[in-house]
């Protein structure tokens, strides 16, 4: 049944490619960038409200790069899942690459959006580490199935 797996690992690596190309379509053809402002003051003012963590994020600026790593996590994540023989290298320059367009595309499309250093650095970095997470992930999971078949061939036992 091992191709079954596979197979649903696959198509939730496809829905985390669609899930960040929603999410970065929905952010980057925002026109105006008072929307995106919105949301990062609001989610800023919501981290005072939480008990426990110190307010959070005291400052647009903390929370606009916090949202900017998060962004990228789910393409991290897939790219690990669908190519992961490919590695960190690749999937950081994959984020790299999608970002520099992403933002090459708001500087010339959208005159009231700026494109940004610091969005490609927090980009990059949010598909990296997530990329980074799961090949650590999948490969514990990896070498736990490879001991478990050792231990089961050495009690003459089969599991696939």
């Amino acid at each position: 049944m091992r191709g079954g797996r596979g197979v649903r690992r696959r198509g939730v690596a496809a829905a985390g490619v669609l899930l960040a190309a929603l999410l970065i379509a929905a952010m980057v053809a925002t026109p105006t960038p008072d929307l995106p402002g919105r949301a990062i003051t609001g989610l800023s003012r919501a981290f005072t409200l939480v008990p426990g963590i110190g307010g959070g994020p005291r400052t647009y600026a903390a929370v606009e790069v916090g949202l900017n790593v998060l962004l990228f996590v789910p393409l991290g994540l897939a790219l690990a899942v669908l190519r992961p023989a490919r590695g960190a290298l690749w999937a950081t320059g994959v984020c790299f690459w999608v970002t520099v367009a992403v933002e090459t595309g708001q500087g010339a499309l959208l005159p009231d959006r700026s494109a940004q250093a610091s969005d490609v650095v927090a980009n990059t970095l949010g598909g990296a580490v997530a990329y980074a997470a799961a090949a650590l992930v999948v490969r514990r999971r990896s070498a736990s199935r490879a001991r478990e078949r050792e231990i089961a061939a050495d009690m003459g036992r089969t599991t696939p």
